[in-house]
């Protein structure tokens, strides 16, 4: 019964939809005014140098966007599913906050509503940031004058709430501009980390250490080995993560020759550090000559 009726009802509301009633889609849009805020100038300290590979870093602002680290300064969550459509009724609902990067602004909007049959009915309160870039490091940041509060109706006619009061959201937008310089831009590097040691030690002796010491990678099971090479994939774990290492053990001399490597992620901040540094480097080499040489 229920479900007849809003049937009936969705079906009502989009004929006056059709008809082209204004109690349908949406309302007028109201400009509210904001109260005035300085500028707030965000710099971004990235280091000079790798601290990796030893190179100079040359960190280009414009090309970030910051959308979706300004979404986490808001007490609002990210724009959202709310109820999935479900029984043969095509409405997901949908609220929260989306963040774009346009030219030379970040729009702020708070949305709430519903996707109906392809078709957005959404309440939305737009604040746009406009920000400069300062020079290579600093950018500018002007919170708006005013906002732009867009009503919307549904497709029967039912007016939709905004996300929040206007006077939370308002709120809500000058606690996001405040926070601004909490923001943390990321680098993220590969670093190609190898290595060749040769040991006194015996072939069989050597990749044995490797399966007792480091254990395979998850992905590679099956052992290769012939009378020239033994190969496999081991776990190689740096700061908590593991990746893996790729060995060749190879008969040499009197002795073994091994052959290693790997790709290791590290992020550079904007608050100056770099999850990993040449020391690190040298103490997983370091690490792998302790297992040949175990």
């Amino acid at each position: 019964m229920k479900k007849s009726l809003f049937s009936a009802l969705l079906a009502a509301g989009l004929l006056i939809g059709f008809s082209g009633c204004a109690g349908v889609g949406a309302g007028v849009p109201e400009t509210k005014q904001l109260q005035h805020s300085e500028p707030k100038v965000v710099t971004f300290n990235f280091p000079s140098q790798d601290s990796v590979t030893g190179e100079n870093l040359a960190v280009d602002l414009s090309s970030y966007n910051l959308s979706n680290e300004i979404v986490k300064l808001s007490t609002y969550p990210a724009f959202h599913i709310t109820r999935q459509a479900s029984d043969g009724i095509h409405i997901t609902d949908y609220s929260g906050l989306k963040v774009e990067k346009k030219q030379g602004s970040y729009l702020l909007r708070y949305a709430n509503g519903d996707l109906n049959n392809n078709s957005w009915y959404l309440t939305e309160s737009d604040f746009d940031i406009n920000y400069a870039q300062n020079d290579t490091n600093r950018l500018t940041f002007i919170f708006p004058k005013d906002y732009k509060f867009q009503p919307f109706r549904n497709a029967i006619g039912i007016a939709i709430d905004p996300l929040a009061s206007q006077s939370n959201l308002e709120a809500d937008a000058k606690s996001v501009f405040d926070k601004l310089d909490q923001l943390t831009l990321t680098i993220n590097k590969n670093y190609a980390f190898k290595g060749e040691v040769n040991t006194k030690y015996p072939d069989k002796a050597v990749y044995a250490n490797f399966k007792r010491l480091m254990g395979i990678y998850n992905w590679r099971v099956e052992d290769k080995v012939s009378d020239i090479k033994k190969e496999n994939t081991f776990t190689l774990t740096v700061q908590g993560k593991q990746y893996p290492l790729y060995v060749e053990v190879f008969p040499y001399r009197d002795g073994t020759k091994v052959i290693y490597s790997t790709t290791v992620g590290y992020v550079i901040n904007s608050k100056g550090s770099c999850s990993l540094n040449q020391t690190d480097i040298k103490e997983l080499n370091k690490q792998i000559e302790k297992i040949i040489n175990d």
